[in-house]
C-alpha cells in the first residue's frame, strides 16, 4: 500500500492588511539642499516661506478654515502663502495670483490686510476661490444653512415618494455611484435648480450650495479620492447623502465665520 505523506496543518489564512491611509500633503518644500541664486535677500525670503517641514507634524494648518472646505489638487501649503505675502508686501498692497486654483494664496492675502486678486482657467477653482476669498455676514451664513435644509428635505421627501431620477445619466456616473446615492444626488440638484434667487444673497447661497454638492461627490462614489481612479464599495444607508449635504453646509457656515465677515 501506498504510504501518503503527511498532511501539512495550514495556517489560518490571513487578509491582506488594509492599506495605510494616505496623508495629503500641501505643496511645499519640504528638506533637501535649497542653491540661492540672484538677490540673496530675496531668495532667503522664498527659501524661509517653502519650507514648511514644522508644519508637517500637524497638516491640520492645511485643512484650517475654509482652506479645508472642498478637495483641490496640488493645493499651496498656506503658511507658504502667507509667508510670501508677508515677505513681499506690506498691509494694503495688492496681491496678484495669477494661476489662482482654488484660492490659497487670495484667502491669506486677504487674512494678512491685502487686496487680492487672481486668475484662473478651471471654472471650478475660480468658483471656490471667489466663495473663499468674499467676506460674509452671519445673515448670509445663516441663509445657506436655511436653504441646504430646504434642499436636503426635497431630496429626502422624493427619497421617502421613490419618485426616481428626474434625467437620464450617463453611464459614467451610473458606473460611479451605487443606484440609491445617484437617486439622492438627483434629488439635491432637483432642489437646487427649483431655487430661484430673489436677491444677491440668496443667489451667492445657491452658487456655494452647488460648491457644497461638488464637496461630498467623491465622498459617496466609489472613488477612493478624487486623484485616483481606484474604486472601493460603500455602505450608504438610505437618507445618508441628503444628510451629509447640510452637514457639509453647516460646516462651510462655520469655516466662513471663522475668517471674519
Amino acid at each position: 500500500m501506498k504510504n501518503d505523506p503527511p498532511q501539512r496543518e495550514r495556517a489560518p489564512r490571513r487578509e491582506p492588511p488594509a492599506p495605510a491611509h494616505k496623508e495629503r500633503r500641501s505643496l511645499s518644500h519640504v528638506g533637501g539642499q535649497v542653491h540661492l541664486r540672484g538677490d540673496r535677500e530675496a531668495g532667503r525670503l522664498l527659501a524661509s516661506a517653502l519650507d514648511v517641514a514644522s508644519a508637517l507634524v500637524d497638516e491640520s494648518e492645511s485643512q484650517a478654515h475654509v482652506h479645508g472646505f472642498h478637495s483641490y489638487p496640488a493645493r499651496m501649503h498656506p503658511r507658504t502663502a502667507r509667508g510670501l505675502i508677508e515677505a513681499f508686501s506690506r498691509h494694503d498692497d495688492a496681491v496678484l495670483d495669477p494661476f489662482c486654483g482654488s484660492g490659497t494664496v487670495l484667502v491669506e492675502a486677504r487674512l494678512a490686510g491685502r487686496f487680492a486678486a487672481g486668475v484662473d482657467a478651471n471654472p471650478l477653482a475660480v468658483r471656490l476661490a471667489r466663495l473663499k476669498a468674499t467676506a460674509t455676514t452671519e445673515q448670509d451664513r445663516e441663509m445657506l444653512v436655511k436653504w441646504a435644509t430646504n434642499i436636503a428635505a426635497t431630496a429626502d421627501s422624493r427619497r421617502l415618494a421613490r419618485a426616481g431620477a428626474s434625467r437620464r445619466y450617463p453611464n459614467v456616473d451610473v458606473a460611479l455611484f451605487d443606484p440609491h446615492v445617484l437617486l439622492e444626488l438627483d434629488g439635491l440638484r432637483v432642489g437646487l435648480e427649483g431655487f430661484a434667487p430673489r436677491s444677491p444673497q440668496e443667489a451667492w447661497a445657491k452658487d456655494a450650495l452647488w460648491l457644497v454638492l461638488s464637496a461630498i461627490l467623491t465622498k459617496v462614489s466609489r472613488r477612493t479620492s478624487d486623484t485616483s481612479e481606484t474604486e472601493a464599495p460603500r455602505r450608504l444607508f438610505a437618507g445618508y447623502v441628503a444628510k451629509l449635504f447640510l452637514r457639509k453646509a453647516e460646516e462651510l457656515a462655520e469655516r466662513l465665520a471663522e475668517i471674519g465677515d
